[in-house]
């Protein structure tokens, strides 16, 4: 059907792939979604364990603590640019957070 790759894309990029991919813009929502979770969530984790092998316990301590903190920091940007006023009272996970963001700021569904 399609001649060669750039055609391809240009197809998928005006969002008319649904019928081909099972709605392929969800898709790139979830990856979205999980991909910032991961950044978010795991990433500190991952980097303060490695610390941990690499140097001391009490190094990878602090770090992890540190890197907690700038999460944390991320996260309540991510709170205040993604969810509604009227949503901002509710107790949101941290997955909750980065959907609302992402479906108001990254997927724009038409």
């Amino acid at each position: 059907v399609y001649a060669d790759s750039l055609s391809l894309l240009n197809f998928l990029s005006r969002r008319n792939c649904s019928f081909i991919f099972l709605n392929c813009v969800r898709l790139y929502c979830d990856y979205y979604t999980f991909s910032l979770y991961f950044i978010l969530v795991i990433t500190p984790f991952l980097i303060s364990f490695y610390i941990w092998y690499e140097y001391n316990w009490i190094i990878a301590a602090g770090g992890g603590l540190f890197l907690y903190l700038v999460s944390a920091i991320v996260s309540s940007k991510l709170r205040i640019y993604g969810v509604p006023p009227d949503q901002r009272e509710r107790n949101l996970s941290s997955m909750d957070i980065i959907k609302w963001y992402v479906h108001t700021n990254l997927c724009f569904h038409e």
